[in-house]
């Protein structure tokens, strides 16, 4: 046992001294390496201070001078598709190159339409007036009765008609002062079928229209009762069939009638009290 512990003891020593002498060593090395960078720092900064004089204050740091001159402006297109092909590997495919020729020739197009266009259309303008004027010369060479069935009547032309069919009391109530509007139909608007018309209830009217419930159709020259059906559209494109009028919005209304052109305004009442249209 007491061999033991002095070998124990020796090996404790033994490793003490190490650590001592390494410890020793790396605090001298600490203090070389601190006082070499402060030698360096007083080195740079003497020569620093030997070579700032009042004239070089706003000179440019050598450093970090930068050669502008050999600088490439990098915004600019001809240098972009000089390297553009430097970042493909292989070929362009040829859709790419197919899409390109299709793009300059579109380009190519829309320049020649801009520059062209105004031209054009006093090109044609000039065409139009001359063939007006040819067609007026050779319709002043007829006569009245043949150029009437070619043009037909001009704007302000005095005409005579010849009404059958008129009920005595308009002649016993004829007012020579009071004008009487006379009105024809188009070649489409003597046939019949369905229509599909912008229907909005006015603010005026107190009740909501009911679909099926017959009303009275102002439209045109004519004015016919009928029964209309009301739908609304919904976002898909279909219609949906409404029972009664929305409120403060417009609904389609479709009935069966005499046709009218597209666009015509449409007035329709439940009923004609008091003459009210």
């Amino acid at each position: 046992m007491l061999i033991s512990c002095n070998l124990y003891m020796g090996i404790v020593h033994q490793g003490l001294q190490i650590r001592s002498k390494t410890a020793a060593r790396r605090k001298k090395v600490r203090m070389m390496n601190s006082s070499s960078l402060k030698g360096r720092e007083t080195r740079s900064v003497l020569k620093l201070k030997e070579g700032i004089d009042d004239g070089s204050v706003d000179v440019e740091d050598c450093s970090k001078f930068i050669h502008y001159a050999s600088e490439k402006d990098w915004r600019s297109e001809d240098l972009i598709e000089s390297i553009r092909d430097l970042f493909v590997t292989g070929g362009w495919s040829k859709a790419a190159l197919r899409d390109e020729d299709n793009y300059s020739k579109n380009d190519a197009k829309v320049s020649r339409g801009q520059t062209d266009g105004s031209g054009y259309v006093d090109k044609l303008k000039e065409e139009i007036e001359l063939r007006k004027q040819v067609n007026m010369a050779e319709l002043n060479e007829l006569d009245d009765i043949t150029r009437i069935d070619i043009e037909g009547y001009r704007a302000g032309t005095y005409l005579r008609l010849e009404v059958s069919s008129v009920p005595f009391e308009t002649v016993e109530n004829f007012d020579p002062t009071h004008p009487i509007l006379v009105g024809g139909l188009a070649l489409g608007e003597e046939n019949v079928g369905y229509m599909q018309v912008r229907l909005k209830r006015h603010r005026w009217h107190k009740e909501v229209l009911k679909t099926r419930d017959p009303i009275i159709v102002s439209m045109g020259w004519r004015r016919y009762q009928t029964i209309p059906i009301y739908a609304i559209e919904d976002c898909s494109g279909r219609y949906r069939m409404l029972k009664y009028t929305p409120e403060h919005m417009h609904c389609v209304a479709m009935f069966w009638g005499p046709l009218a052109p597209p666009h015509t305004g449409v007035v329709a009442v439940q009923k004609l009290s008091n003459n009210q249209v």
